[in-house]
C-alpha cells in the first residue's frame, strides 16, 4: 500500500512538471502514468522528455545512471545546461529548435562527447514531438522525447575490426 501511495504522490508530480497545475484531466492522466511509468524505468536506453522551451521535464532511471547525475540536477534544466554543457551542441540546438517550430523530427544524429567521471562517449540521438490532441482532453503542451542511445562499444569494436583487417 505504501508503494501505491509512493507512486500515486511520483505522478502527480510527474503530471505537474509535464503538463503544468490544472485545465487537464488529472485524474486520466495519473492512472495512464502510473502504468508507463513502470515500463519506461524498465527500458535501458537513456531518454529525456523536454517543454517547449527544451528544459528537461522528466527522464528515466537508465539517462540518470548512465550519466551519473539526479533528477535535482536534471529536471526543470535547459538540455544544453545539464552537467557541465557537454549538451551545448550548435547542431543538436537547430535540430531541437527545428522540432518546436517546424514539427519535424530526427533520428541518429552522432555525437562524442566526455563527460566527467565517465569519460567519453559516442552517441546517437533521435528525437520528436510527443502531442496529442483529444476532443475530450484537448491539446496537450508541446513535449519532446530525445532518446540518447550510447555506442562507444560499436564504435570500439569497429575501429579494433577495422585496424586488424588493415594490419593484415
Amino acid at each position: 500500500m505504501n508503494v501505491l501511495i509512493c507512486v500515486k504522490k511520483s505522478t502527480q508530480k510527474i503530471y505537474k512538471n509535464v503538463f503544468g497545475a490544472g485545465g487537464h484531466d488529472e485524474r486520466l492522466w495519473l492512472n495512464a502514468w502510473t502504468s508507463i511509468k513502470t515500463i519506461v524505468d524498465t527500458e535501458e536506453i537513456p531518454f529525456l522528455i523536454l517543454d517547449k522551451d527544451l528544459r528537461v521535464t522528466i527522464a528515466n532511471d537508465s539517462f540518470y545512471s548512465t550519466f551519473h547525475v539526479q533528477a535535482k540536477d536534471t529536471e526543470h534544466t535547459l538540455v544544453y545546461n545539464l552537467g557541465n554543457g557537454q549538451w551545448n551542441i550548435p547542431s543538436l540546438r537547430g535540430l531541437l529548435t527545428d522540432i518546436v517550430l517546424k514539427h519535424t523530427f530526427f533520428k541518429g544524429f552522432e555525437t562524442t562527447r566526455n563527460f566527467p567521471g565517465i569519460g567519453q562517449k559516442v552517441m546517437l540521438l533521435s528525437a520528436r514531438e510527443i502531442y496529442r490532441i483529444d476532443e475530450t482532453l484537448g491539446v496537450f503542451p508541446t513535449r519532446i522525447f530525445l532518446v540518447i542511445e550510447n555506442i562507444t562499444d560499436m564504435v570500439d569494436v569497429a575501429h579494433t575490426i577495422s585496424q586488424s583487417i588493415h594490419g593484415l
